[in-house]
């Protein structure tokens, strides 16, 4: 399952993971070439994620610089975790190119 939220209440980034963490959400993931590594150095590929949230924080300003994207992410075996990137030309392409694989695997 994919899911996008935008208005979804959280002013920063660290309110959305706090919040998360608080949801289960508990593993901070960092992309790497094959997928999403965990804290244990376990690597899930993006054909290993059972449902996606997108969660894009705006921040109080207008300014595009502070704005982020906060990815929660459900694996198969039911380890739950999020991975964060900036939004925009700061954005990191390499876990783009992981979540477009995901949303493609969970749209079809």
């Amino acid at each position: 399952m994919y899911t996008q939220k935008l208005n979804h209440g959280y002013d920063t980034l660290l309110d959305a993971i706090n919040a998360s963490r608080k949801k289960g959400y508990t593993e901070e993931f960092i992309v790497n070439d094959r997928g999403f590594e965990s804290s244990q150095g376990r690597t899930y590929l993006p054909e290993g994620v059972k449902h996606l949230t997108v969660y894009r924080i705006e921040g109080s300003s207008a300014d595009p610089d502070n704005e982020s994207i906060l990815y929660l992410l459900e694996m198969v075996d039911g380890v739950k975790g999020w991975i964060s990137d900036a939004y925009g030309v700061y954005a990191d392409e390499n876990l783009a190119e992981k979540i477009n694989r995901v949303k493609g695997n969970l749209q079809s």
